[in-house]
């Protein structure tokens, strides 16, 4: 198994074998199973493993035998009940795979069954769903929007209805230049909502009340700009 990560199991740091271990070799055995997963020393001999460890062949014979009295390794320095605890999904070949013939389905997709009752890795189905619900795309709403705003319904209604008769875009991105207008002024969506319906425009710009601020027919918006 050539991974760039294994389970470690939180047991680690109660199981009696390993906490009657010295640090060092408790950092040793952490250190077989660096080398079971990532295959730098494919056979595990001796010698390789001293050179790994930074540690004579001697020292390393000594805790090999310690780690086998306690069960942790094999005689070939393979850790014990390694398949048992690293489990056949834990591969990135194999969570390929699957996705690949989840694709080929062309009915329901059933949940693929976890390698054991302890699997509990999420990477194949609820990952694809996760990535599913991302890709959905938010109905935009313009009545929506404006209640959000704080648009009475009425003059919401009367607006929107402008904007239909003269063929306006009704989009999201058409009501965030509204939006950015009215914020750059600090003004009010209530009062810009109603200025526009009744002088049936389907935008909006400060501008425009600007140069009407001197008008005889003064709007909501008098000492705003």
């Amino acid at each position: 198994m050539a991974n760039q990560w294994f389970r470690m199991y939180h047991e680690f740091a109660t199981d009696p074998k390993v906490q009657m271990l010295s640090e060092k070799d408790q950092r040793r055995y952490v250190m077989i199973l660096c080398f079971k997963c990532c295959n730098v020393t494919v056979t595990l001999q001796d010698s390789e493993v001293a050179f790994q460890l930074r540690c004579s062949n001697e020292e390393w014979a000594d805790t090999k035998r310690v780690f086998i009295d306690k069960g942790l390794i094999n005689d070939d320095n393979t850790p014990t009940a390694w398949d048992k605890r690293q489990f056949q999904s834990d591969t990135s070949a194999e969570r390929v795979r699957r996705h690949r013939e989840k694709l080929k389905q062309t009915g329901n997709v059933t949940v693929t069954v976890p390698d054991t009752d302890t699997d509990t890795d999420t990477d194949t189905d609820t990952d694809t769903d996760t990535d599913t619900e991302k890709k959905k795309t938010v109905k935009f709403i313009p009545l929506d929007y404006l209640l959000s705003k704080g648009v009475e319904k009425q003059v919401a209604k009367d607006w929107l209805q402008v904007r239909k008769e003269k063929k306006a875009a009704t989009t999201k991105t058409a009501f965030s230049a509204i939006n950015n207008e009215i914020e750059k002024h600090n003004l009010c969506w209530q009062d810009v909502a109603k200025e526009c319906a009744s002088r049936s425009w389907v935008g909006f710009k400060a501008e425009w009340i600007s140069k009407e601020k001197h008008n005889s027919q003064p709007s909501q918006f008098a000492g705003a700009i």
